[in-house]
């Protein structure tokens, strides 16, 4: 059974009664981590692109276009199959949609370790044929590409700040005497947003509006989503774009919805357990960065192989409005019973303490965190 260590309990001070402070988490959304159990994986998936469906939607009819943030691992791809084989798709313009990854092995493009080939596999190519445009597709560096691995994770940086701010609401003008619009169209984005890439619109080289590659599914490859050789020079060790301080606002797009997978030790993205990486950005006092905006991290030595990866930190998995968990397996039951306990925690008692023990415990999204869990994945004290 898992406790809260003694260094989480509230202290008092005596005569007044009134409770220390801790620092907070930076970035840390106000949601609530909340349980969703389910016995089978089928029945997670199936309840899971339900509602991610029904946030795109959400999200399309008020700003021009929507992040999400995918993720790997068993519960995640089988979570990505179900999404594409949903009838609902035909009916979503994927061509406002853009897609992230929150970490990724830094290994050859057309390697079988990487998370995106999964995904493109199993979701991203699918969704060509409804209008997804190549260009929305997010990678992170390959090894055949890059020079190294801090200028993998310099890059995405980059290209996370490109796209800050880059969902404005969507625009229409009104016919001359008309009191009242109905929401349509809007694939422009605001008025002379620029962006950092091409096709300007906050949508990025491809266009807001531009229509899917004329291509069958069964044509789509790898190839339709290899990246480009262009790389910054430099880099500060944990991927620039903001690894000392500066601003309210963090460089990234806030991601509508960010999916996570758990490992059994806990760690997400490519966050591990007992590692500093864990609290890069955080704005604690054990942050290595001392509370800069530190956007990606390289990691050089994984302890789940391959050893180098590159991955997005803490407070931008938090950037996030809508934060789902996607765990499964019977040795995750240790991971998620420290995931439950620390949800039943205010965001000020997370210390350092907890995430470098369980990384996982400190991801809240903004609006919500749900933990969709199999029966399996939950010790028997932790099943509805």
């Amino acid at each position: 059974m898992w406790t809260i260590p003694a260094s989480l309990k509230t202290c008092w001070i005596s005569k007044n009664t009134r409770r220390f402070s801790m620092p907070k988490i930076q970035n840390m959304g106000a949601s609530t981590p909340t349980l969703v159990a389910h016995p089978t994986r089928e029945a997670l998936a199936a309840d899971a692109v339900t509602r991610i469906l029904d946030i795109i939607e959400h999200v399309l009819s008020e700003r021009t276009i929507a992040h999400i943030s995918l993720t790997g691992g068993t519960m995640g791809i089988a979570t990505l199959k179900a999404w594409a084989e949903n009838e609902r798709v035909k009916d979503i313009d994927w061509s406002r949609v853009h897609f992230w990854f929150s970490d990724e092995r830094y290994v050859p493009e057309r390697s079988p370790e990487r998370n995106d080939g999964q995904a493109i596999e199993a979701l991203l190519a699918p969704l060509l044929s409804h209008g997804l445009v190549v260009g929305n597709v997010h990678r992170m560096g390959p090894s055949d590409i890059f020079t190294g691995l801090d200028a993998a994770a310099e890059h995405y940086a980059f290209e996370m700040r490109d796209y800050a701010g880059s969902a404005p609401a969507v625009s229409v003008q009104m016919p001359e005497g008309a009191t009242e619009l109905p929401l349509a169209g809007g694939h422009g984005g605001g008025a002379g947003h620029e962006h950092g890439g091409s096709g300007g619109c906050g949508c990025g080289g491809g266009g807001c509006g531009s229509s899917a590659p004329e291509q069958s599914i069964e044509e789509t490859t790898l190839e339709d989503f290899d990246a480009e050789a262009a790389e910054p020079a430099g880099g500060c060790g944990c991927g620039g774009g903001g690894c000392g301080g500066g601003g309210g606002q963090w460089p990234a797009p806030v991601f509508d919805i960010t999916l996570l997978g758990m490992g059994p030790d806990g760690h997400i993205a490519s966050l591990f357990p007992g590692r500093k990486q864990v609290l890069l950005g955080t704005g604690l006092p054990e942050d290595p960065v001392e509370g800069g905006k530190a956007v990606t991290v390289m990691v050089s030595d994984s302890p789940k192989p391959p050893a180098e990866r590159v991955s997005v930190t803490l407070p931008i998995i938090n950037n996030s409005r809508h934060v789902f968990f996607l765990i499964t397996g019977e040795d995750k039951q240790d991971a998620t019973g420290r995931l439950l306990a620390g949800a039943k925690l205010d965001a000020e008692d997370l210390n350092a303490e907890l995430l470098l023990e369980t990384p996982a415990v400190g991801a809240r999204g903004k609006k919500q965190t749900l933990i969709f869990a199999t029966e399996e994945s939950l010790a028997p004290e932790n099943r509805p």
